[in-house]
C-alpha cells in the first residue's frame, strides 16, 4: 500500500485497493464537481467500478490544483499549475515507486 503523500503535495487518495497495481490520477476541471462525486446511473462513485480488466487493482488520487473560475490572470494560474502538478505528479510516482514497484516499471528521476 502506498504510503500518502507529503503534506506539501496536492493529491488526495480516494480509490485504495488492498493490492495496487495500476495508479490513475485524476485532476477535475476548474469550476466542475469534484471525482468524489462523479457517481454512475446507479449513484455508485464510477472511479470505484472501473472494470478490473481494463485496470486491475485501481488506486485513484485526485490532484487539487486549487483553481477558480474568479481567479485573477487565470493563464498564469493555469500554467503555474501545470508546472505544481508535474512537479507533485514526480514526487508522487517517487513514493509509489519506493512501496509498490510494480507500480512504476521505469525508475522515476
Amino acid at each position: 500500500m502506498p504510503r500518502e503523500p507529503s503534506s506539501t503535495m496536492r493529491f488526495r487518495k480516494i480509490v485504495s485497493p488492498t493490492e495496487a497495481k495500476t495508479l490513475l490520477v485524476v485532476v477535475p476541471g476548474i469550476g466542475t464537481r469534484l471525482p468524489e462525486e462523479w457517481i454512475d446511473d446507479r449513484g455508485n462513485l464510477w472511479l470505484e467500478n472501473i472494470p478490473n480488466g481494463i485496470a486491475p487493482d485501481l488506486v485513484v488520487y485526485v490532484y487539487m490544483h486549487e483553481l477558480s473560475l474568479s481567479d485573477a490572470s487565470p493563464w498564469q494560474k493555469l500554467v503555474d499549475a501545470g508546472r505544481d502538478f508535474l512537479i507533485d505528479l514526480v514526487e508522487l510516482l517517487k513514493d509509489t515507486e519506493k512501496v509498490l514497484p510494480s507500480l512504476c516499471p521505469t525508475k522515476v528521476k
